[in-house]
C-alpha cells in the first residue's frame, strides 16, 4: 500500500483506502456499501439478511467473538469486517468483494 501511496485507515488495521480502483492491488479489494458503529443494533441495520461473511481486524475481538456479539451467520455475498478506523473509532462496515 505504501508504495502506492495508499493511506491507512488505521496503522494497526492494516486495510489501506483509496476512492480510486487500483487494478493491480496486491491482495482482497472491498466496496464499501455502508458502514456503522460496531454493535448489535448496526449489524441488524447493516444485515437484514442476518448473514455473512465476518472478519475483525483490530476490533478488539476475534472473528468469532464478533460473529457471537453480533449474531450473524456465515454465508452470503456480503462481508461484515469490523474494524478501528485513524481516530481508534470501532466501525462496522458492510462490503462487497471486488477482487
Amino acid at each position: 500500500g505504501a508504495k502506492i501511496g495508499l493511506p491507512l485507515l488505521n496503522p494497526r488495521t492494516r486495510y489501506y483506502t483509496s476512492k480510486e480502483f487500483i487494478d493491480d492491488f496486491p491482495g482482497r479489494v472491498f466496496w464499501v456499501e455502508k458502514e456503522g458503529e460496531l454493535n448489535r443494533k448496526s449489524a441488524r441495520e447493516l444485515f437484514p439478511e442476518g448473514k455473512a461473511n465476518v472478519v475483525a481486524r483490530n476490533a478488539g475481538m476475534s472473528t468469532a467473538e464478533l460473529k457471537a456479539k453480533l449474531k450473524l451467520k456465515d454465508g452470503g455475498e456480503a462481508f461484515a469486517i469490523g474494524c478501528r478506523d485513524a481516530s481508534t473509532y470501532r466501525l462496522l462496515l458492510r462490503c462487497k468483494r471486488v477482487k
